[in-house]
């Protein structure tokens, strides 16, 4: 019921960490993945593990590129997260979800 939504731009190591590291954790949540890096990853990389990998314009700005992922959203929820964040075993998303499933909040 959610869609991670992650814009990287020219750090493709720390993209491939953060994907690997979600999918340990959350294997089958949506995950999207924008890239206007100048030289984007492999999208073998990426999408072999599961994920939509979109290329877009070279820097196109963190504003733009978090829009063009909202146009590719399908689900209810979306979670946007910066490519050098790390999942733990105490990110919780379904934590998130519930909050906001059952709670007048907007954003959290």
């Amino acid at each position: 019921s959610a869609t991670i939504a992650i814009k990287t731009f020219e750090r493709p190591d720390m993209v491939l960490r953060l994907v690997r590291g979600l999918r340990d954790f959350h294997p089958s949540v949506r995950v999207i993945v924008l890239d206007d890096s100048l030289t984007p990853k492999s999208k073998e990389d990426l999408t072999s593990l599961g994920i939509e990998y979109v290329t877009t314009s070279f820097d196109m700005g963190l504003a733009h590129g978090r829009n063009q992922l909202l146009d590719l959203v399908s689900t209810p929820y979306v979670v946007f997260l910066d490519d050098d964040y790390e999942f733990s075993t105490n990110t919780r998303i379904s934590v998130l979800l519930h909050v906001l499933k059952t709670s007048d909040v907007d954003i959290a």
